[in-house]
């Protein structure tokens, strides 16, 4: 259906992952990020449903020095029938901290990226991680202080049906999964390190800059 629609309309790409890359979402992302060749990035997953707006809106919002525009999302719970809308997309004056203590946070679909950021700190998906690849990816994102702006719009729509990665983490406790996050969170710590470090250098050198 896919190859149709590629053949009706030349600005529709198909891919497919290669053999010889690791199977699962992150290899796909980071795959299809290497193929692209526009401005602008978008990730988007199976389980999410776009609003006609969605690209619209958010290329448009791109202003001078912004890196990131993120749009929210609305979570419909299919046992439910219920919708919630989240509110936890937001800036504050603490990104980084505030989202890895969950303060904030957003979803795979909200971000959509300058690619040029992306290419410049060459962020890419973890792909031998197998449980939260997408905080991950935000996380490393967030350590060099992206330029963001949020929209107020719900973009997106998250069909929540009860058998997700997160689910199996936290209701089936599978180690693997689990083993992946905590290899995962240790490089995280390090990078961590590695930021704060070369901010404090490059501190120093302004400050005795300032002094001569």
């Amino acid at each position: 259906m896919l190859k149709y629609f590629e053949e009706l309309d030349p600005r529709f790409k198909v891919f497919k992952r290669p053999e010889n890359r690791q199977k699962g979402a992150n290899a796909c992302r980071n795959f299809r990020f290497e193929q692209s060749r526009g401005e602008y990035i978008n990730w988007f997953d199976s389980d999410d449903l776009m609003e006609r707006n969605f690209l619209e809106t958010k290329i448009t919002s791109f202003g001078e020095h912004i890196d990131i525009v993120l749009s929210k999302t609305k979570i419909y719970y299919t046992i439910e029938r219920k919708v919630h809308y989240e509110k936890r997309t937001q800036l504050t004056s603490n990104v980084l901290e505030d989202f890895i203590t969950r303060k904030i946070s957003w979803y795979l679909p909200d971000p959509m990226y300058l690619k040029a950021f992306l290419e410049e700190y060459q962020v890419k998906f973890d792909e031998k991680l197998l449980g939260g690849q997408d905080r991950d990816f935000f996380q490393r994102v967030l350590l060099f202080d992206p330029k963001m702006f949020v929209l107020s719009d719900y973009s997106t729509t998250y069909v929540k049906h009860g058998s997700s990665i997160s689910d199996k983490i936290y209701k089936e406790g599978d180690f693997e999964i689990t083993q992946s996050r905590v290899r995962a969170l240790i490089s995280y710590i390090k990078m961590l390190n590695i930021r704060v470090g070369c901010l404090i250098i490059s501190s120093f050198f302004t400050l005795m800059n300032c002094v001569k």
